[in-house]
């Protein structure tokens, strides 16, 4: 390994230039730097250099990607494993994942190759496909394996780490750690379920650095709330997923004893009641809270009611998910040699010890600064705001403001104050629009200043105890002469730390009347709501204590309009940042280390469009929302595979054949003229003759044919077709020599090429679409506000309206939103049209939104497609796609609007019609909407 001088820290950080960000979709693929990287060295600075050498290639790689509009491209990890990992994943999975449980790959498939309701993210994609390439295709559960293997250099570890397998998550705020945890939680447990019981786990223990996180963690796995909000486990399944929820205010001597072998558990605490016990009470004041953590060097469990300890070691093979967990890991801290005490005590006892330990944190850093060398996944801020998934970071500059010093008078403050509050009430005033809230979060250097920024803010005509709070990390010790208080439906409450706890972790309810918080801490972690607008930093931000950027943003990234992308011209999804030029630097600072333009507070805003709740009878317009309602919940899965089984050859092998079958193999012995010398016979050993296993050509028809959501069942009828058809006898074990005999046999070619051919037969069939089943129906009154950035066409037969101003007055005009300039010719055909009643632009990804699913082959994945608009007329209900170029997809998505609104007439009872407009010449002068030529399955032709 490379020799250190001194002990010199692994601190590897390679200056970037800021550059423009091209956006792309929260579930587009990133493309890694394609060159490897292995350094041989044994010298520190030699390997280091080489290092950065490499870094800098891939940074010049990806700004060349991006001139050629490749959006996807990315810029390399300074982590020592990720980018030789990043490469081999990305060939993994463009390989269909092979070489996984069955289980697995039906999970992948259901979590990242369908559409979804709740889109999973790349980042959390990225993260679970390589803890599973790892564990299951390279079987790598040892660090120092890890290092050796896809380190860009080696580096030396404590043998302790090789106890059991340890990886790390680099992920940025709001990237979506939890999720990513509790998706390996459903892999883990099915896996164990389905599998192999010694190979996976079915206990889970969820730790967070304090009891804001906790609490985060409590609120989403009670009830595995989680679990269902975002689809995580398949629909089959859901019977099987017996998993009990155990918090660390609930644990009872019943806990010590394990559920049934088939259930699983999931413990959620705090790091603080991990360890032995001891008699002394923890210590649980508002900076435990909100901010830091105990004295590392101290014992951090000093519980006695509660023994966790007690009840975990009674838990062998259990999964540990760290949140935060850069706290947890500290040189000086008890909380990791706990971890490592449970392991051995549960090894000793039970034969295993913990079955796997990961690591979440935006910053996986040691207290030398380095970043844990068990990194394998590492998402940046930048690649974070790339794909849209949380807010972009803006700068507001006060000119001529003086610089603040520590202990700077509040005269000498009020220019960042002042500046904060406007920008306040503007974003205040527009959100007003959509009925959101904008909250104003202001950082003070003490306890002194926070208050006295409090009282003074008082004054303000639009801030009052009701919308404004103190918070510190002392609530429970000041004197009554310094305590806050504030009003609570017409109640004025002291805010204690019970109250601030409950205040903080629900600013974003709609019945919360916070607006503004003055704090002498940063609510370092847990704590990031949608609300916040503004961060005010009123601290010199000159101590010898590092001040992290993310510390300063990381409370306000969470993206407000969570549906909607990112424009920094047009303020929307942005976080604005106020403060003296030390803290502008912290933030600029941003711009080497992430590569992305810190940009300035613009003044443009985006467009308010609300929704007409209560139009006139005749123009309300009704959405059914189905259970089946796109192209690809048309088809009977079940009445495709049997029809395909009843067609498939019977009867077709002799069952002896099997026991006595060997390969045979005729050879010849040839001279270098071509003459025949001997020639001959031998039979092989069937030990080594190869196999297919039945899971992949099920894998490989359901991707083929395509047949969506179709994997379990294919499998299941594979089975019955050998064990009951295939042969002239009943096969009471497929082992591998059946499986053997039948790859000899070129069955497995014969048998896909079959029944792709029966598929495509029926999928063609329209007496095998299913009938559709309306569950609700969305009208306008249900649609919420949103926020759009692009044009808009007025038009009085719109269901949306648009807010504007002229001279100060609010006026609310009846106008649609349009992507481009058909768009608007297409509404200017409707508001002439005599037939035309009422419509709605269709925007994606909103609830009340019609979508029909296809299958991209060029994605190889099922995608979903959003037609233009919604159009109520005299004869029915049209659904409108306008294009002004072909695309390559457009008739898999016009058949699947064509059958989605042949199925939902029927349904309904409602005429449902598609109309594709690709030349404005056949309609722009027409009059009515029913003389626009419907699309047809015959338009193919």
């Amino acid at each position: 390994m490379p020799r250190k001088k001194n002990n010199k820290a692994l601190l590897i950080e390679q200056p970037k230039s800021p550059e423009e960000i091209i956006f792309v979709s929260q579930d587009a693929i990133l493309e890694p730097y394609p060159k490897s990287i292995k350094i041989e060295s044994y010298f520190l600075e030699e390997a280091l250099g080489e290092f950065k050498e490499y870094l800098q290639n891939g940074i010049a790689w990806a700004k060349a990607e991006w001139k050629k509009k490749n959006a996807s491209a990315r810029y390399p990890s300074e982590a020592l494993c990720v980018n030789n990992l990043r490469i081999k994943v990305k060939e993994w999975r463009e390989e269909g994942y092979p070489d996984v449980t069955e289980t697995t790959r039906y999970l992948l498939e259901y979590w990242f190759e369908n559409p979804r309701e709740k889109t999973l993210w790349y980042s959390q994609r990225e993260s679970v496909e390589t803890l599973i390439y790892l564990y299951e295709v390279e079987g790598m559960k040892k660090v120092s394996e890890l290092i050796k293997k896809y380190g860009a250099l080696t580096s030396s570890l404590d043998e302790k780490y090789d106890k059991y397998p340890r990886y790390a998550f680099r992920m940025a705020t709001g990237t979506g750690k939890t999720l990513v945890m509790a998706i390996l939680t459903v892999w883990s447990y099915f896996n164990y379920l389905f599998e192999d019981p010694e190979e996976y786990s079915r206990y889970f223990l969820y730790v967070a650095p304090n009891l804001v996180v906790y609490d985060r963690l409590k609120r989403d796995l009670q009830e595995l709330s989680i679990f269902f909000e975002f689809d995580l486990i398949p629909p089959e399944w859901t019977k099987d997923f017996k998993i009990q929820v155990i918090t660390r205010d609930a644990y009872s001597d019943a806990d010590r004893f394990p559920p049934p072998d088939e259930d699983g558990v999931i413990f959620v605490t705090n790091i603080h009641q991990i360890g032995k016990r001891t008699t002394e009470k923890p210590k649980e004041d508002a900076i435990t809270l909100f901010t830091n953590l105990m004295n590392p060097g101290k014992d951090p469990y000093k519980e006695s009611s509660i023994k966790l300890w007690d009840i975990l070691s009674n838990y062998s093979n259990i999964m540990i998910l760290k949140d935060e967990a850069h706290h947890i890991h500290r040189e000086m801290s008890q909380w990791q040699k706990y971890i490592w005490d449970l392991h051995d005590e549960l090894l000793e006892n039970f034969g295993k010890g913990v079955f796997m330990e990961l690591d979440f944190s935006a910053t996986p850093k040691n207290d030398r600064g380095e970043l844990f060398p068990w990194v394998i996944v590492d998402f940046s801020l930048r690649e974070a705001l790339q794909t849209g998934i949380v807010k972009y970071p803006a700068k507001v500059i006060v000119h001529d403001a003086p610089p603040v010093k520590r202990g700077a008078s509040l005269d000498e403050l009020m220019p960042y104050v002042r500046a904060a509050l406007e920008r306040w009430r503007i974003h205040k005033k527009k959100l007003k629009e959509l009925g959101k809230k904008a909250v104003l979060f202001i950082m003070a250097d003490k306890i002194e200043d926070a208050l006295e920024i409090y009282k003074l803010l008082l004054n303000e005509p639009d801030i009052s105890k009701q919308n404004m709070m103190l918070i510190h990390s002392e609530l429970d010790k000041w004197s009554d002469k310094i305590k806050t208080k504030i009003m609570v439906d017409g109640e004025e409450k002291v805010i204690d730390k019970d109250l601030a706890l409950e205040l903080v972790r629900n600013l974003d309810e709609p019945d919360n009347p916070i607006e503004v918080i003055s704090s002498v801490m940063m609510l370092n972690e847990g704590w990031d709501v949608r609300s916040v607008t503004v961060i005010l930093g009123l601290r010199s931000y000159a101590s010898q204590r590092q001040v992290l950027p993310e510390q300063v943003i990381g409370r306000g990234l969470r993206k407000l309009f969570p549906d909607e992308g990112i424009d920094t011209e047009r303020w929307l999804n942005l976080l604005e940042i106020v403060g003296p030029s030390r803290l502008l630097e912290i933030i600029d600072s941003l711009e080497t280390m992430e590569g992305i333009k810190i940009v300035q507070a613009p003044e443009k805003s985006f467009i308010s469009f609300n929704v007409i709740h209560e139009p006139d009878f005749e123009m309300k317009l009704t959405i059914p929302k189905t259970e089946y309602i796109s192209y690809e919940d048309f088809v009977d899965v079940d009445k495709i595979v049997e029809e395909i089984y009843t067609y498939l050859p019977k009867r077709k092998y002799n069952v002896e054949e099997i026991e006595d079958f060997a390969k045979r193999y005729d050879y010849e012995v040839v001279d270098k003229d071509g003459r025949i010398l001997d020639e001959g016979t031998f039979i092989a050993s069937s030990e080594y003759l190869p196999q297919l296993k039945l899971y992949q050509l099920a894998e490989e028809l359901e991707r083929e044919i395509p047949l969506p959501h179709s994997y379990s069942k294919l499998i299941d009828m594979l089975h019955n077709y050998i064990e009951n058809s295939l042969f002239n006898g009943k096969i009471n074990n497929i082992n591998d020599d059946v499986l053997k005999y039948l790859y000899i046999k070129g069955w497995y070619a014969e048998v896909k090429k079959e029944i792709l051919k029966l598929a495509k037969t029926y999928l063609e069939n329209p007496t095998l679409i299913s009938k559709v089943s309306v569950s609700k129906y969305i009208t306008t009154k249900s649609m919420e506000g949103f926020p759009w950035t692009k044009e808009f066409e007025d038009s009085e037969k719109s269901l949306f309206i648009r807010i504007s101003y002229e001279e100060g007055e609010e006026r609310r005009i009846k106008s649609s939103p349009v992507d481009n300039g058909m768009e608007v010719d297409f509404v200017r055909f409707l508001k002439k049209a005599t037939d035309v009643i009422s419509f709605v632009k269709n925007i994606p990804r909103k609830p009340w939104a019609i979508y029909m699913t296809y299958y991209d082959s060029r994605k190889r994945r099922w995608s979903r497609f959003y037609p233009d608009f919604i159009v109520k007329a005299k004869d029915g209900y049209y659904i409108v796609e306008t294009k002004g170029r072909e695309e390559i997809q457009v008739p898999k998505k016009n058949l699947a609007a064509y059958k989605w609104c042949e199925a939902v007439s029927k349904a309904t009872g409602e005429n449902w019609k598609y109309l594709y407009l690709n030349s404005k010449e056949d309609w722009l002068h027409k009059t009515k909407i029913c003389k626009l030529a419907e699309w047809t399955p015959q338009s193919l032709s």
